[in-house]
């Protein structure tokens, strides 16, 4: 995301902190309508042993998008109950014998469809301004977000600043490395973006995400060739995509017994050139970018794993490479230049409106998101 994008939501979401002119004691009075209260839930789950109430909210669940797109009586009702429970949580703590409160906030099946949207990111930044107003540095004792995925990460690194010392008693929940954090950060050159693209395509049935990346029509020698900091932003490029496939499994719906977590992957090789494996300095680029996605993603990351139209020069390729990706390899089918037969094995695990036609799916097929 560009600086001035991420200044101007920090800017409206500071300046539009809330939307609503009631005091305190008006918001703690006000009765949500039943859709609000049944949407998007909290509870109090216990106490510490220092009396402190510890409160649990799922903000990973609750579409906050739905009531952002409706707007109108709706939306303002979620801004006054987000603030609502705020007021709630201090004033618990306040009654309290340890005259503070304890939250979890759990991020876990937080998607792209809630990260991606604008005024549903404005908003949810703008309730870090309120929650820095209403609660006091003292009043929190203690705050954990769980489940946190990069998607949320995102968010957490624009909102977390307006809370001020406040972030300092809030534990992210973060798994990722500062290195891959800078490197989901990185925002690489449009020349690159456009070069290198690839898709959310949708969700299958218990949500494992789809991705598609056409390597067959990337050129990869172009860049080697170019070298220095341009082949090492490259390198970039796929480390943060493989980054962002890993992560988009991790906060995925319930799966049934038996069934295989993690993302669904499709890599279509038409056009594959011989030209970029008899290319030596090609060749060790992309068989170090293969050692770089065995590195990031596991077995337990992948649920399924395509590749079509995979032709000799792919084949030498994985023949070369495929020990790399350690056990990552045995939950990968590789298919030649026959749709008909791939078609067929991805509508057997894909739902049909989730890929687009050139895949089996249906012609209105539109991506979740595109990079690129």
């Amino acid at each position: 995301m560009s600086f001035p994008i991420v200044l101007m939501i920090i800017v409206l979401s500071a300046t539009l902190a809330t939307s609503h002119n009631l005091t305190d004691s008006e918001a703690l009075a006000y009765v949500a309508p039943v859709e609000i209260q049944e949407s998007l839930p909290y509870y109090l789950s216990g106490y510490d042993e220092d009396g402190a109430p510890l409160w649990v909210f799922e903000l990973g669940k609750w579409d906050v998008r739905k009531f952002v797109d409706l707007g109108g009586e709706l939306f303002n009702a979620m801004d006054i109950y987000a603030d609502q429970m705020f007021l709630t949580f201090r004033e618990s703590g306040r009654n309290s014998t340890a005259k503070q409160f304890l939250a979890i906030c759990d991020m876990d099946k937080f998607s792209i469809r809630q990260a991606g949207h604008f005024k549903t990111v404005q908003f949810l930044i703008s309730k870090f301004v309120r929650l820095e107003q209403i609660v006091s540095v003292g009043a929190l004792k203690q705050a954990w977000i769980i489940n946190a995925n990069f998607l949320w990460e995102s968010v957490w690194q624009l909102g977390s600043p307006l809370l001020g010392a406040l972030a300092n008693s809030i534990d992210s929940g973060s798994s990722l490395t500062e290195e891959e954090r800078n490197i989901l950060d990185f925002e690489a050159p449009q020349e690159l973006q456009e070069a290198f693209p690839y898709y959310l395509s949708g969700y299958d049935e218990s949500g494992a995400p789809i991705w598609i990346f056409q390597l067959g029509s990337w050129d990869i020698r172009k860049y080697v060739e170019i070298g220095g900091e341009t082949l090492k932003n490259v390198e970039k490029v796929g480390k943060q995509m493989f980054l962002r496939f890993r992560e988009s499994s991790r906060n995925r719906s319930e799966v049934n017994d038996g069934e295989r977590t993690g993302y669904i992957s499709i890599l279509d090789m038409d056009g594959y050139p011989f030209r970029q494996i008899a290319h030596v300095q090609t060749l060790k680029f992309t068989l170090h970018m293969i050692q770089e996605l065995g590195e990031t993603v596991k077995s337990h990351d992948l649920k399924f794993g395509y590749v079509l139209n995979a032709n000799q020069v792919f084949m030498t390729l994985w023949d070369s490479s495929k020990h790399f990706v350690g056990e990552l390899h045995g939950y990968i089918e590789i298919y030649g230049n026959n749709p008909s037969k791939w078609k067929a094995q991805l509508l057997k695990q894909i739902p049909q409106d989730q890929l687009p036609e050139k895949y089996g799916g249906n012609k209105e097929h539109k991506f979740v998101k595109v990079y690129g």
